[in-house]
């Protein structure tokens, strides 16, 4: 992994390569600046709503919450060092910015994993398997999934975190900063990098997959039941086909949020594999790996938009905060029903003087 400019025998290891135009640095650098700053702005204020307001203290929102504090870690001590590196030729050579940033990257990379794959887990249960998401036992799941998510992270970081270390090109003044054990553990960097892809990307990849599968094909069957549910009882009908509609709409915004870990990722997974199988017969332009790189912490400051763009409650909060209690929004008659999975309530609160509608389900 390397956080500075590359020389074309660094296939294997992670960071911009300015070796074919100089000037692709300033555009890099205005790229990386903006995601640091909606990234930092948007992880932030998900955090904040997550953690102040108690309508949305539930079991995705908590799963929720772990990625974002990942990313924000990121967003604050991977991307500030490679800005730097970015505009200073020798401030790659900070030994200790090298290690946080690769430890903090990878940490990041395995919180999102694990916890996108809790998340459909958790969307699966509700849906297929109609467990209530707020029941005692459903958080202490949550909660132990989300320490699992951290330790398992820690553990696949702390390798780069030791072996990280910064190096000058040979017949140059140039630094860079890389992930390369010393040469009694190479043998062991093939095993990692295959565990790592196996463990962080390609296993989460596959059960959100098949997870998913079953979720729609319960979500299809469910629709295609309501017409004679209807026949039966019109106000259960309703209620029935409005709580589908809400875990139809959370189920997507998961699955959303995972899709894109996948793209995010998937360059630079790619590249990281391909080199450790291939080192001598692959060889990477260098826009393939600025790209997989812009495309790698653009991962990090994703969510809030996405976030934002499907999640009815996440878009009133990010209004209310961002335009200072400005936007309000109508307030709606309070209503309760009892949907096909569990109870969910609907109604008026008032938050310094501004009126919204919050549903449980986020």
């Amino acid at each position: 992994m390397e956080f500075s400019y590359s020389d074309d025998s660094g296939n294997g290891s992670m960071g911009f390569d300015f070796s074919d135009d100089d000037n692709k640095d300033y555009f890099i650098e205005i790229v990386t600046l903006l995601i640091e700053l909606i990234g930092v702005i948007g992880n932030s204020l998900v955090i904040f709503i997550i953690l102040y307001y108690k309508k949305m203290h539930n079991v995705p929102n908590y799963l929720i919450l772990s990625v974002a504090i990942g990313d924000l870690l990121v967003l604050m001590f991977s991307m500030p060092f490679t800005i730097m590196s970015l505009g200073f030729d020798n401030a790659s050579g900070n030994e200790v910015g090298c290690k946080l940033t690769n430890f903090v990257l990878i940490l990041s990379q395995g919180v999102s994993a694990l916890s996108f794959t809790a998340l459909s887990a958790d969307r699966y249960f509700a849906i297929n398997m109609a467990v209530a998401p707020m029941r005692d036992y459903a958080k202490r799941v949550t909660y132990f999934s989300i320490i699992v998510s951290w330790t398992t992270s820690i553990c696949f970081a702390l390798p780069v975190l030791w072996f990280s270390r910064v190096f000058q090109i040979p017949y140059t003044d140039q630094l860079f900063c890389s992930f390369q054990p010393q040469v009694k553990w190479q043998h062991a960097t093939l095993v990692y990098q295959t565990c790592r892809f196996v463990f962080l990307y390609a296993l989460p990849v596959i059960i959100i997959s098949i997870l998913y599968t079953l979720v729609a094909m319960e979500l299809f069957r469910s629709i295609r039941e309501m017409p004679t549910e209807a026949t039966k009882a019109t106000s259960k009908s309703t209620s029935s086909k409005n709580q589908a509609q809400a875990r139809k709409r959370l189920a997507i915004t998961v699955l959303v949020l995972a899709v894109m870990y996948t793209i995010c990722w998937l360059p630079y997974m790619f590249k990281e594999v391909a080199v450790e199988l291939f080192p001598t017969k692959i060889n990477f332009k260098a826009g393939y790996k600025n790209v997989s790189f812009i495309m790698l912490y653009l991962s990090s400051c994703i969510n809030p938009i996405a976030l934002v763009a499907m999640s009815r409650n996440y878009r009133k909060y990010f209004l209310w905060l961002l335009f200072c209690g400005k936007v309000r929004e109508k307030v709606k008659k309070p209503t309760s029903y009892t949907g096909m999975y569990n109870s969910v309530t609907t109604k008026p609160i008032v938050v310094n003087n501004c009126a919204e509608t919050v549903l449980d389900e986020p």
